[in-house]
């Protein structure tokens, strides 16, 4: 699989896009993409390093690093996902300062589900939840990491903040629900 970017891996919870215009009505999925599809997607950020790696016949980005060897269940249940609840957590006790979010203080003190979550081409994951509580409204966040190269080892994962996306998703606190109840890997965080 080394020939191959592990590149993204997208969790369709139900009816939502993660932009406004999108209405899906298809089940949840996960599905793999090419570096240059994730590319054309998320021009904005800058691409995580290459590994130092000096053979020619293969240099591995870090993010392969990262997401080497995962399947559904690591993508729903990891330590980026872990971030972004601490710090939604840190933002909620007042140790974290995000004008941004202050007027959706009440819809962050629920759970959330992951909507969507990729590899973040700026090193780490960009992840997109959605509220049970509230589920008109998406937020999206990107969470690094740092990665020792030697030992394949990840760690410092560091969530940069967290946005509303979208406030016109029309997801139903019923289908979360029921989207939790026929996959026991999704789960409410």
């Amino acid at each position: 699989m080394k020939t191959f970017l592990l590149i993204c891996c997208f969790l369709m919870l139900l009816s939502c896009g993660h932009q406004n215009t999108t209405n899906k009505t298809d089940a949840p999925e996960i599905t793999t993409a090419t570096v240059e599809e994730v590319s054309s997607e998320t021009t904005d950020i800058v691409p995580d390093s290459l590994s130092n790696n000096t053979e020619d016949d293969v240099v591995e980005s870090l993010n392969e690093i990262r997401f080497d060897g995962w399947g559904k269940s690591e993508w729903l249940d990891n330590d980026y996902i872990r971030a972004v609840r601490k710090y939604i957590n840190e933002y909620l006790n007042g140790n974290i300062c995000n004008p941004d979010l202050d007027e959706y203080k009440d819809v962050l003190k629920g759970k959330f589900v992951v909507y969507e979550i990729l590899p973040y081409l700026a090193g780490g994951a960009f992840i997109y939840i959605i509220f049970y509580d509230n589920p008109k409204y998406i937020f999206a966040s990107g969470v690094r990491s740092s990665v020792d190269e030697e030992t394949r080892e990840v760690y410092d994962y560091y969530c940069g903040g967290l946005r509303l996306q979208t406030s016109e998703c029309d997801i139903t606190q019923e289908e979360i629900k029921k989207a939790i109840d026929n996959d026991p890997e999704l789960k409410l965080w």
